[in-house]
């Protein structure tokens, strides 16, 4: 089935799925905008920077929990049937969240209900989901279609945070959430009309049991340096979008005694970055450069330690803006060379190792305001600046290294 449904993008349907896999990409990330700054922006306002922290945490432990259990099941069982699972529960995690918007007493319970059903339909979907991608577009495109297409995803992303910024402070928290609803039905639909088709029917490989099946599929991923390296800088730019989730809110409450109108401005901000650097990448030969997400990963930790360190509200949109670009530039590139790299029967638990190294990067960041409670936004922003720009550096010597010696006889 699956090989039919490629041959058949091959010789002529490309010009349909290429539109409708760039929707769906972008719907996706639209909504994980959307859902971070509202949650988020509540969380400070009902409780503290330890509230949205272990908000957070309860997802990235879900998440954690389930993604190998996710990824042997979506390279074995079948896809679709995931996917499926995957809508039931995201509705019903924003259907919890509706009411907690609309009783204010049941708004905490509420929130860490919508952020364990997040992770987990997170989970389930993923590299099902990834899978299909892989299948709708011919081999020979994929490299470099995988890049556009994470551009679009990553547009999604930056758009959903500036705009569900401007609608929670414009129209309150109800308008953005039913927003999300409204989001979900359009990716349903996107899916069953189009996309179901490259997921449909179980996939089985490899002989074993499954703790061997799924380490079979990381060690292969991890053999190849340039996968392994996109791997590990996604999850520290991820881990970035984590902290700044985390700490912007509470820097923009405490340190500057701003309102919702300044948090917004600066998810604006981060968006109309995004935006203008992705635009000005798309060129087919910025693209094809190697270890570009490496010079942005590196580019991101010095710019957060200097948006820590400013007080003046010009020059920390500013900063906020290029923290933005450069964060999806390089969250474009690493998930567009994964999908590119890693093998069609090995993605889903490639994925599933990729979003595990993101959930334990996010549970030491949402644990460590409750172990160490400290409101001092600044500080651990600094502090995490400081690592990803070291590992930034370090890998990015270590790639350049290995390569010299592939080459070298």
């Amino acid at each position: 089935m699956l090989r039919r449904a490629t041959s058949t993008i091959e010789t002529g349907n490309g010009g349909m799925i290429v539109p409708v896999i760039a929707a769906s990409r972008f719907l996706s990330l639209f909504s994980v905008g959307v859902s971070f700054v509202v949650m988020t922006w509540l969380g400070a306002v009902a409780g503290s920077m330890q509230l949205v922290g272990q908000l957070f945490l309860a997802g990235s432990i879900t998440t954690l929990g389930i993604s190998a259990i996710t990824g042997i099941l979506s390279d074995q069982r079948s896809r679709i049937s995931l996917i499926r699972c995957s809508w039931m529960v995201r509705l019903l995690g924003l259907s919890l969240f509706l009411a907690g918007v609309s009783e204010h007493e049941l708004l905490v319970p509420c929130l860490f209900a919508f952020s364990i059903t997040t992770g987990l339909s997170n989970a389930l979907g993923a590299s099902a989901m990834d899978s299909a991608f892989q299948n709708a577009i011919p081999l020979g495109r994929r490299v470099h279609l995988s890049m556009r297409l994470e551009i679009v995803r990553q547009a999604g992303l930056i758009c959903g945070m500036g705009g569900g910024g401007f609608l929670l402070h414009a129209f309150g928290a109800l308008t953005p959430s039913l927003l999300l609803l409204v989001t979900l039905g359009l990716q349903i639909v996107f899916f069953e009309t189009w996309l179901s088709r490259y997921a449909d029917g179980p996939v089985r490989y490899g002989q074993g049991g499954a703790l061997r099946f799924w380490l079979d599929g990381v060690r292969s991923a991890f053999r190849d340096v340039n996968l392994a390296a996109s791997i590990l800088s996604g999850s520290l730019l991820v881990s970035v979008a984590q902290l700044t989730n985390l700490l912007v809110p509470v820097f923009v409450k405490e340190t500057l005694g701003g309102d919702s109108d300044l948090y917004g401005l600066l998810e604006s901000a981060w968006s109309a970055g995004g935006a203008a650097l992705l635009a000005i990448v798309s060129l087919r030969h910025f693209l094809a450069r190697e270890r570009l997400e490496l010079v942005a990963l590196t580019v991101i930790g010095i710019l957060m330690i200097a948006f820590a360190m400013s007080r003046s509200v010009p020059l920390l949109i500013l900063i906020y803006a290029l923290l933005g670009g450069f964060f999806a530039l390089g969250k474009a590139l690493c998930d567009g060379r994964l999908l590119a790299l890693a093998r069609t029967e090995e993605i889903g638990r490639v994925r599933s190792a990729s979003v595990m190294l993101n959930s334990a990067a996010g549970v030491l960041i949402f644990l460590s305001p409750t172990v160490f409670p400290n409101d001092n936004a600044v500080l651990y922003y600094c502090i995490w600046g400081g690592i990803v720009t070291v590992t930034g550096l370090v890998t990015f010597v270590f790639v350049r290294r290995q390569k010299v010696k592939t080459i070298s006889p």
